[in-house]
């Protein structure tokens, strides 16, 4: 039997947000409730407005890593501050929400988002490496607004992953050009349940490094493989974290339901 995701409607998703509330401009609790100290006009946008934290519940998702071609040009793509993977180890995330309701406010959205490895800043738990965002390829005008007021390097994006038998084919898009193939071989057995925290580090045009904790939960299949990496545009940024070959696998699932929150709080570094 044949599903094709790619064909999957992606639905309209919520409008722009207009800003990210200060500590000096928020409302206490108190006044909300009592209507004191509040603008009218403020109040008529809040409806529109994406608060932190944000939750995504049962994505599709296929999230894997890997050594490439050129280590010392990833490695050129992290902030001197930070200290890159010895080998300049690389992650991808090619995931797809396809319903409104299956989001606390985001709306439905695929996302593609890539970068490199970083040492000496290890998510809580120590398990999985602190990681550093070079591309984010995003479906959605509102979480690209959502991300981009967080330090995210945001642009427009579509990913899609169809599934025929045991092949699974996530494809990624920039500006409409596919730019990232894999092809993958999946099993349909849930052999286990990932739970834990991710850390991506992120930097304001104009401010300071922030440190946000992402904590997730995936429903992970076996059996598991990446068969092919393409990156298909050699003139595109991206191309930098081309695999080398033969592929190097460093780590990696494929997760039919993946749930995960983008965090309330981040940690000034």
């Amino acid at each position: 039997m044949s599903y094709n995701f790619s064909r999957r409607k992606i639905l309209k998703t919520a409008g722009f947000i207009t800003g990210a509330a200060s500590v000096g401009s928020t409302p206490l609790l108190g006044d909300l409730i009592t209507g004191s100290k509040t603008d009218s006009s403020a109040q008529a946008q809040e409806p529109n407005k994406l608060a932190a934290p944000q939750m995504v519940i049962n994505s599709r998702m296929l999230y894997f890593g890997w050594i490439p071609e050129d280590p010392a040009a990833v490695k050129s793509l992290v902030p001197n501050r930070f200290k890159p993977n010895a080998r300049g180890a690389v992650f991808m995330n090619q995931y797809v929400v396809d319903t409104d309701e299956q989001t606390s406010g985001f709306g439905a959205y695929s996302l593609t988002y890539l970068g490199a490895d970083l040492q000496n800043l290890d998510a809580p738990g120590g398990v999985n490496p602190g990681r550093w965002w070079t591309h984010y390829f995003n479906s959605s005008s509102s979480v690209i607004q959502y991300v981009l007021e967080r330090g995210v390097p945001a642009t427009p994006g579509r990913t899609t992953l169809s599934l025929n038998g045991n092949t699974l084919i996530a494809i990624t898009e920039s500006n409409g050009t596919p730019i990232i193939r894999t092809t993958a071989r999946v099993g349909n057995t849930i052999a286990s349940v990932d739970r834990g925290q991710l850390r991506y580090i992120t930097k304001k045009t104009k401010g300071p490094f922030s440190s946000g904790v992402y904590p997730y939960v995936s429903e992970i299949v076996t059996p598991w493989q990446i068969v092919n990496l393409e990156f298909l545009q050699p003139s595109h940024p991206v191309y930098a974290l081309r695999p080398k070959r033969p592929l190097e696998i460093t780590f990696g699932f494929y997760a039919p339901r993946s749930s995960f929150c983008y965090p309330g709080g981040e940690e000034i570094l």
